[in-house]
């Protein structure tokens, strides 16, 4: 992994917490989490699906084991209606993991 996606090594993400799942990987970019459906509002080269995060996300209920939100919520205009957007995409016990930017800190 390279980029903003060392944070999933940092000691504080528990190692494996996407292994076996299926995950829905948010704003993904260029960088998309290794096995995830990835979603840009952009066509990179890796993303899967194209959507404005603005709109109903594009997939049907509880059909995620996790969503990843790395760098993305602090772009969206309305952060509560993306939330109660994956809490939709997300299967019952699912993990919404969501890595947003800090003046003093990533952590």
């Amino acid at each position: 992994m390279t980029g903003s996606r060392n944070f999933l090594q940092h000691s504080k993400v528990p190692q494996g917490l996407f292994k076996d799942k299926k995950v829905l990987d948010l704003g993904c970019g260029r960088q998309k989490l290794t096995g995830a459906v990835g979603l840009d509002q952009c066509a990179h080269e890796g993303v899967d699906i194209v959507s404005d995060l603005n709109k109903p996300l594009p997939f049907e209920d509880s059909s995620f084991d996790a969503v990843n939100a790395n760098q993305v919520l602090e772009h969206v205009d309305n952060v509560v209606d993306l939330v109660n957007e994956v809490h939709r995409v997300l299967r019952p016990g699912g993990i919404f993991v969501a890595h947003c930017p800090y003046f003093r800190s990533c952590w």
